[in-house]
């Protein structure tokens, strides 16, 4: 599915920034009625534009449209420009709305829009839908950008460890910061590996500390194996004598003549 809904939605964020700009402008040049006659078109531009949504909150914006437009006339006043700018927030606040709604038409995003979304949240941070525009994004940018989710969301807990409590998921559940033991290479054969895909882990069942809230699995280089960045160090001090199951990298001659088989065996 293509993910053209979601930047539509996310551009309005700037046409939000023009309106409020030429707004406080007209309060140094208030009889300018070519101005205000040009506020008004963008005005019921975005309105219409909100009447396509599918969220309850367009209902409360489209009110407010019809109480600010007889204030928008010449001399603009202290109290129009009150008015738009409550108008403004109430418009980008019914655009957060219809972003969690559409995010809901996708699994996975790609990285341009997972990137654009993350750009979009972070002035989003004292709004309403902050956390769960956060979290949504989250869940779909796994894949696309694994370093980047997993750093995002734990910068934003550790800045706020109450954060996630307001999540359904595990409701009232606050960060606690755990030792965690970093492995570089993979506990296979000791090769280097790649960022595979960060899960975010909150959302599972019986999640709890001493486990992050999200967890980033490499994908080994050379043979394959999955292995997560970070474990607790409190679960790996009852196993100190483990060791890799293959420390030779190269994998031997009938192991490599088997996947070779299997994936000719998919391919056809």
């Amino acid at each position: 599915m293509e993910e053209k809904s979601i930047m539509r939605l996310l551009e309005h964020e700037d046409t939000s920034k023009l309106l409020f700009q030429k707004a406080n402008e007209l309060l140094h040049d208030q009889n300018n009625a070519d101005m205000i006659e040009k506020l008004k078109t963008l005005i019921n531009a975005l309105a219409n534009v909100s009447k396509l949504f599918q969220c309850q909150e367009k209902e409360t914006l489209l009110r407010e449209t019809n109480q600010l437009l007889p204030l928008l006339k010449a001399p603009y006043s202290l109290k129009a420009n009150e008015k738009l700018q409550y108008w403004i927030f109430l418009f980008l606040e019914t655009v957060d709305a219809e972003l969690l709604l559409t995010l809901n038409n996708y699994i996975e995003l790609s990285a341009e829009t997972g990137n654009a979304l993350y750009d979009y949240i972070e002035h989003r941070k004292k709004f309403k839908y902050y956390v769960v525009l956060l979290a949504n994004t989250a869940l779909r940018t796994g894949y696309s950008l694994p370093e980047k989710t997993y750093n995002i969301i734990m910068e934003a807990v550790q800045q706020q460890p109450d954060l996630l409590g307001y999540i359904t998921a595990h409701k009232g559940y606050v960060y606690e910061q755990t030792p965690q033991r970093t492995f570089h290479n993979c506990t296979v054969c000791g090769g280097e590996g790649t960022p595979y895909y960060t899960s975010f882990s909150y959302f599972m069942n019986h999640f709890e500390n001493p486990f992050e809230p999200v967890k980033t699995w490499i994908k080994c280089n050379h043979c394959g194996n999955l292995f997560t960045r970070k474990f607790p160090e409190e679960f790996l001090k009852q196993c100190e004598h483990y060791g890799l199951m293959s420390p030779n990298i190269t994998p031997p001659p009938i192991f490599h003549d088997s996947v070779v088989f299997q994936k000719r065996a998919v391919r056809y």
